[in-house]
């Protein structure tokens, strides 16, 4: 979704009817977009543009002692 800021991402869990050990995009039926839940597991990664150059990514509090940050760059063109 683009906002002032730049694109927020956010993360979904996985669709129902699914086995969460096997999922996997190949695996994925098609799903009604409309259908799929907002992870409140994850916070939304927010991406900006400058000068071809796109980077951005989240810090998620899993637990008190658990923390997973992503961080991405990416050159387009």
């Amino acid at each position: 979704m683009e906002i002032e800021q730049g694109i927020l991402l956010p993360s979904y869990e996985i669709p129902k009817g699914e086995d969460k050990n096997t999922f996997s995009y190949d695996s994925m039926k098609n799903v009604d977009y409309s259908k799929l839940e907002k992870s409140e597991k994850f916070t939304p990664a927010l991406y900006h543009e400058k000068d071809g150059i796109w980077e951005g990514g989240s810090t998620s509090q899993f637990s008190p002692v658990m923390t997973f940050k992503l961080g991405e760059r990416s050159v387009i063109g």
